[in-house]
């Protein structure tokens, strides 16, 4: 699953969004891409001063730049977690990553994997529910669908419900947890 904000930067640069209460602590960067076949994980330390987004080097030191490179905006999954990679659990929650774009935006997006459902609804906290619509990669093994959420305008913790329906019957719900600094 990812969770960031997309922009149109053809740089390929990945920054953290980091809560200020993460600050000199250790995050999880995963990333893949939607043909599962690219995925990484790495962890890093946050700096002491989180006022700007983090630069973080995972996507720069990878050993296959042109396959990086030639990957669509949507069909490449990102998600900072607050935790070492080793310790991240479903409770774990995530921050938010810059992936070709600059600073804040209005949104965000979530990468998800729907398991073949027919629907995917996202249902954030605050806000009305959004419908999540399908990628436009020709593989999609690691993530089919898109969901644009608006971005709150409190910070703190916020919760996303993700509801799965297929063959019109509801799927379990899986709970994401997103601290907006």
């Amino acid at each position: 699953m990812g969770l960031q904000v997309i922009g149109s930067d053809a740089a390929a640069e990945l920054h953290a969004i980091v809560p200020s209460d993460w600050a000199g602590k250790e995050f999880c960067v995963r990333t893949s891409s939607s043909d599962g076949l690219y995925d990484s994980e790495n962890t890093y330390r946050a700096p002491q001063n989180t006022s700007q987004p983090v630069t973080v080097p995972h996507v720069m030191m990878t050993r296959f730049p042109d396959k990086l490179a030639q990957t669509a905006p949507e069909g490449f999954g990102i998600r900072i977690l607050q935790a070492p990679c080793d310790e991240v659990t479903e409770e774990t929650a995530a921050g938010l990553a810059l992936w070709r774009a600059s600073g804040r935006a209005e949104s965000f997006t979530l990468l998800v994997n729907s398991f073949d459902a027919d629907r995917l609804v996202a249902i954030p906290g605050t806000g009305a529910p959004v419908e999540c619509t399908e990628i436009s990669a020709d593989i999609t093994v690691a993530f089919d669908r898109i969901c644009v959420v608006p971005r709150p305008p409190e910070t703190g913790r916020m919760k996303i419900r993700l509801v799965p329906v297929k063959d019109g019957r509801r799927g379990r719900p899986e709970t994401l947890f997103v601290e907006l600094p």
